[in-house]
């Protein structure tokens, strides 16, 4: 009876976005369960974006963002250097720091 190899490489992986450019490799702490936790967890305390409540508006916050890049230093697991944010808030954060 034929035998089926083993596969010899990741059939998937999620890609994430190192440096501005996008990688499958990336920070895997992202895909953690602890991360998918501690997220869960600000964006339940932190239920409306922080960005768009200072301009009196609400919007739902659905990104966990580092307050402090980890890249420059900020704590990963800290719930102080984390925040909630609605996607649009994250990406111009996010295009504004890896313009600096």
């Amino acid at each position: 009876m034929p035998i089926k190899p083993k596969a010899k490489k990741q059939l998937y992986s999620l890609p994430t976005r190192k440096g501005g450019q996008w990688s499958s490799k990336g920070d895997t702490f992202y895909h953690s369960s602890r991360w998918r936790k501690l997220r869960q967890q600000v964006l339940t305390a932190n239920p409306l974006c922080i960005n768009c409540l200072n301009q009196k508006k609400t919007t739902l916050a659905t990104v966990c963002d580092h307050i402090k890049p980890v890249r420059l230093g900020g704590e990963t697991w800290n719930t102080e250097n984390l925040q909630g944010l609605c996607e649009a808030c994250h990406n111009t954060k996010t295009n504004k720091e890896s313009r600096q």
